[in-house]
């Protein structure tokens, strides 16, 4: 066990205790394992094109914990033994995560789990025993994901200054989209990049269907999903960024 360098995502799923209060027990559960395919949806095959010849391999597929209405996504940021260069093997690592999560939330808007999340960048320690018994996740980057997803308002991600980094030099921005992040009232002073997670595109533009369906209680609620909406509209024309990879679409798969 030791500290390792981590992409850290946590996400927290919207409008589950509403659910809890008006579903069975079975009903939850049932809904806890469409969270669980949405996550496995991370693991996201493609091909792709290196010197004019094509070559099937995992993009991405990210480790994640799942536990009530959250969910916890990792991705350890490690150096790649045919990539010398320190800047390109941390990048590769910052493709793949925001590949995998781009798919778990389109997984998920599909199944009416509207997901909520920050993302920060930096040392933790996560471990799992070896009876896939025990979980620790701990340190700072840990708490700050926390803090950054409660602030929002909406069904999308934030990233933390620690993510600055990459958000600024990095060669994979495309996957990301600019948009000023809807925060809280009570975080209106918050400063947060004004980048986020490119999960709506044209792949889901058949899907807008699911505002109908999205059920609110509150004003709360409904400002969530007025703003979602808002985004939703923005984006739902663009193509799919992961073009700007040079992935094949019709290869996209899940296992």
């Amino acid at each position: 066990m030791g500290k390792k360098n981590y992409f850290i995502a946590f996400l927290d799923i919207l409008g589950f205790r509403r659910f809890a209060q008006k579903h069975t027990l079975e009903e939850m559960y049932s809904r806890i394992q469409d969270m669980f395919a949405a996550a496995r949806a991370s693991e996201v095959w493609g091909t792709v094109n290196i010197n004019d010849i094509s070559d099937s391999r995992i993009l991405s597929k990210l480790p994640y914990i799942a536990i009530s209405d959250s969910i916890i996504i990792y991705q350890e940021v490690i150096p790649l033994k045919d990539i010398k260069n320190k800047k390109k093997w941390k990048e590769e690592a910052f493709r793949e995560f925001l590949i995998g999560l781009e798919e778990l939330f389109k997984e998920a808007f599909k199944r009416k789990i509207f997901l909520r999340g920050g993302i920060s960048y930096g040392e933790a320690i996560i471990s799992l025993d070896d009876d896939n018994r025990e979980y620790l996740v701990i340190g700072n980057s840990y708490i700050q994901a926390v803090d950054i997803e409660k602030v929002q308002s909406w069904m999308g991600v934030a990233f933390h200054p620690s993510m600055n980094e990459f958000l600024d030099n990095s060669q994979y921005r495309d996957l990301l989209v600019e948009y000023e992040i809807p925060v809280k009232d009570s975080y209106q002073s918050c400063e947060l990049p004004n980048l986020t997670l490119g999960w709506v595109d044209a792949t889901i533009a058949l899907e807008e269907k699911i505002f109908d369906q999205w059920e609110i209680d509150n004003n709360r609620q409904q400002e969530i999903k007025s703003n979602t909406k808002e985004f939703f509209e923005r984006y739902v024309d663009r193509p799919s960024r992961c073009l700007g990879i040079n992935v094949s679409m019709n290869s996209i798969r899940h296992p």
